[in-house]
């Protein structure tokens, strides 16, 4: 599985440090299905989300779009990559 994090680039520097990519195991097949409404992101080790889906679950218990995603079922959210806090958050 392929997932990603994305990070600012400060002007003028030519090497970034990503920090570390934090492995999770997990079967996306094993999982049930479950929406939040939640399409999260991941920016300089900070889950988000990114959007929030109109009449979703998560509209509905007020969740916005720049909300900070701590964690989920006790599992900190940030060091992972989009597909681990979607995996999460089905």
């Amino acid at each position: 599985m392929f997932d990603r994090i994305r990070v600012t680039l400060t002007p003028g520097k030519d090497v970034i440090d990503a920090g570390a990519i934090q492995l999770v195991p997990g079967d996306f097949s094993s999982r049930s299905m479950g929406w939040t409404g939640i399409a999260p992101t991941n920016l300089d080790g900070v889950a988000s989300a990114e959007t929030v889906a109109p009449r979703s679950p998560a509209a509905t218990a007020g969740v916005k779009p720049g909300d900070v995603l701590r964690s989920v079922d006790g599992i900190d959210l940030g060091g992972l990559g989009f597909r681990a806090i979607y995996y999460f958050l089905m």
